[in-house]
């Protein structure tokens, strides 16, 4: 894996697939989705498919949640230059200080 602005870059090889998947796959290229990801052995349900967030982003466009974790990203980098956290240990105890808030203002 790399990483490009806190993002991640994963390279999935696949086993032989048909022309047709083939097709349908390079037909994918340049665009976000989604993933799931289980052991082998694990057969998806329609129930662990039927959640999936659909979100349309325009092509360059980061999605609002990765925004956020670039912004934290570069704030944990001026409030923290000594490295007391990680990046990661910082937007997991941010997030949950704003989770917290959000919640507070739930009925």
């Amino acid at each position: 894996m790399e990483t490009m602005d806190s993002g991640l870059k994963m390279v999935i090889y696949t086993n032989e697939v048909s022309p047709d998947e083939t097709t349908m796959l390079f037909s994918l290229k340049g665009k976000q989705g989604n993933m799931l990801f289980a052991p082998a052995k694990y057969k998806f349900s329609d129930e662990d498919l039927k959640d999936l967030p659909e979100v349309e982003v325009e092509k360059g466009e980061k999605h609002p949640s990765q925004r956020l974790r670039a912004v934290l990203f570069r704030l944990w980098e001026q409030r923290d230059p000594n490295k007391t956290k990680t990046s990661d240990e910082y937007y997991r105890d941010y997030m949950s200080r704003l989770i917290d808030k959000i919640k507070e203002q739930l009925n």
